[in-house]
C-alpha cells in the first residue's frame, strides 16, 4: 500500500454530486491531477470504492449517512470514486478533491 504524508491543512477543491436513485451504482469522472485525499459526504449509508474502474455493487468501504465531518479517503489522480447502497432511498453524494 502506497502512503502519502498527511497534509497540516487541506482546502476543497472540485466537487462532484453523485445522485443515487435507489439502485445500482454512481461513479465520478476520473480524480484530477495532484489530488491525493477526497472527503465524501452522503445522504444515504452505503458503499465508496476507490479504484481504476467503476466497482461493482456492494463493495467498498461502508460509510454512514449525514456525518458532519465526511469521510476522508486516500487516493491517486486518475482513480474513479464509486458508491452503491442496499437501500431503496434516493440521495445526493459529494466527493470533494482536497489539495
Amino acid at each position: 500500500s502506497i502512503n502519502f504524508p498527511k497534509a497540516g491543512a487541506s482546502r476543497p477543491g472540485s466537487t462532484k454530486i453523485l445522485n443515487y436513485t435507489g439502485s445500482g451504482v454512481v461513479s465520478t469522472t476520473a480524480i484530477n491531477s495532484g489530488v491525493y485525499h477526497v472527503r465524501i459526504l452522503s445522504q444515504i449509508p452505503g458503499f465508496v470504492a476507490i479504484d481504476v474502474a467503476a466497482a461493482s455493487s456492494g463493495v467498498g468501504a461502508l460509510i454512514a449517512a449525514n456525518t458532519a465531518a465526511g469521510d476522508y479517503f486516500q487516493c491517486t489522480p486518475g482513480l474513479i470514486v464509486t458508491f452503491s447502497s442496499t437501500t431503496a432511498t434516493t440521495g445526493s453524494i459529494s466527493v470533494t478533491e482536497m489539495s
